[in-house]
């Protein structure tokens, strides 16, 4: 009976040791499933974190991707652009360079006759030439006080270089103070331009010849006073662009050099050089801001003075 008790127990013995082994055999087996599940968990999310990532770099490839073609648009853009200044400005090479430019002179023929000439300084011809004196065409002036004599130019065209001649008599014993010129003409560019001046018949020349002293009354002062004040009213008038400059100031420019003082002569016929220069080189009007600050800080404040000066001894 004894041997039986203790044969059960061995038996039992072996039996829980199994359940022992058994038991930590499945708490390894449950580990290490759980450290390959831990694993796998942190390989999916390295996984997920490289998809991400390249997610992100696919993103900001799209947005490099972008931003080059919207340089690369700005690129097309701005090469648009230059291609459109590159063909203005050669529009405006073959426009100076048909373009003429005519500029008024006038010369004494005797005590009652006036040559006025006008002359092509441009490279261009100009056709279809019309003047004016004192807004009535050339041919309709009163003749009791200016008239076309025979032997006036009959043409309306000139070419590069040449002039035109216009013999003008004043019959009057009291010619007019001045005479305000305006002309026009087509440029074989087809653009009509153009330009005015003041002419002084013989008798009154000496009144206004350069270096003359200080004026006696109204009819002598008038001319420089007009010229003074009409280049006043222009350089006033806003905004001053390329083409008013050129076709405006620069004329006028020449004008008040037939009358001004031999200190307003002498800078404006600086200016007016440097800017007849600059045209002829760059086939269009000077520098613009160059320009009206030279005028502002050279010209205007001396001729502002002598016009206060002029008009106060009236």
């Amino acid at each position: 009976m004894a041997t039986e008790i203790g044969y059960t127990d061995w038996i039992s013995a072996i039996a829980a040791a199994f359940a022992c082994i058994a038991t930590f055999i499945l708490a390894i087996i449950a580990w290490r499933q759980s450290t390959i599940s831990s694993r796998q968990t942190t390989i999916i999310q390295r996984q997920t974190d490289i998809f991400e990532r390249q997610a992100g770099y696919q993103g900001q490839q799209t947005t490099i991707s972008k931003q080059q073609a919207g340089i690369m648009e700005k690129q097309t853009d701005i090469y648009d652009q230059q291609l459109a200044i590159i063909k203005d400005q050669e529009a405006d090479r073959k426009n100076a360079a048909m373009r003429a430019d005519l500029i008024i002179a006038s010369r004494a023929e005797g005590d009652k006759v006036l040559d006025m000439i006008i002359e092509n300084k441009g490279p261009g011809w100009a056709r279809e030439i019309q003047v004016y004196i004192d807004g009535y065409p050339l041919q309709e002036y009163p003749s009791e006080i200016c008239r076309l004599l025979p032997g006036s130019t009959a043409q309306n065209e000139i070419g590069p270089g040449n002039k035109l001649d216009f013999l003008l008599e004043f019959p009057g014993d009291n010619p007019p103070t001045n005479l305000r010129i305006d002309f026009s003409w087509i440029s074989d560019n087809g653009m009509r331009n153009s330009n005015l001046g003041f002419i002084i018949p013989r008798q009154k020349l000496e009144a206004y010849k350069q270096g003359w002293e200080i004026p006696k009354s109204i009819v002598n002062n008038g001319p420089r006073i007009d010229a003074y004040s009409k280049f006043m009213e222009l350089m006033s008038i806003r905004p001053i662009n390329a083409w008013y400059a050129q076709y405006k100031i620069v004329p006028q420019l020449e004008t008040i050099q037939l009358y001004s003082s031999p200190e307003v002569k002498r800078i404006a016929e600086k200016i007016h050089g440097w800017a007849r220069t600059e045209m002829n080189t760059r086939g269009r009007s000077p520098n613009l801001p160059d320009f009206i600050d030279r005028i502002n800080n050279e010209l205007k404040p001396i001729i502002k003075k002598e016009l206060e000066d002029l008009q106060s001894s009236q």
